[in-house]
């Protein structure tokens, strides 16, 4: 009895292993489709759609913004991981929304990405964040 249990399951992983490659195959390259599977409820699929959209970022960054203020939306960091690793000035404003967020890793993403746009870098420095080049972030309030 116990190895056809193990071999249900071991049939089970591998159509999952299978299906996950043909998902990944499908979505390699195409915005919409690795988006979808950032959505999943599937961890690793939604961890594998992040990894296809890393790549993309750069050339929807208009999109992503759209699906980070969605009210349903996925993940919002991840979301916001990639629209900061594009370092577009496009998305100067939803960096200084996010700037201001209750959640401490927000700051800290927003910021980051602050420091690689000009007008981001005046903004920190107004504020009290950046300071000889370097992120301060012991000020009150963060």
């Amino acid at each position: 009895m116990r190895s056809l249990r193990a071999t249900c399951s071991f049939d089970a992983v591998r159509d999952w292993m299978r299906e996950r490659e043909r998902l990944l195959k499908r979505a390699e390259g195409n915005f919409e489709r690795s988006l979808e599977l950032m959505r999943s409820r599937d961890p690793q699929l939604k961890e594998d759609g992040f990894s296809l959209l890393g790549p993309l970022a750069c050339a929807h960054v208009e999109d992503l913004m759209a699906e980070y203020r969605h009210p349903d939306t996925i993940d919002r960091y991840w979301l916001l991981e990639l629209i900061a690793d594009s370092a577009s000035d496009q998305a100067f404003e939803l960096l200084v929304e996010a700037l201001d967020h209750e959640r401490e890793d927000f700051r800290w993403r927003a910021a980051r990405a602050l420091q690689n746009l000009k007008e981001g870098r005046r903004l920190l420095v107004e504020r009290g964040l950046l300071r000889d080049g370097r992120l301060v972030m012991d000020r009150e309030g963060w």
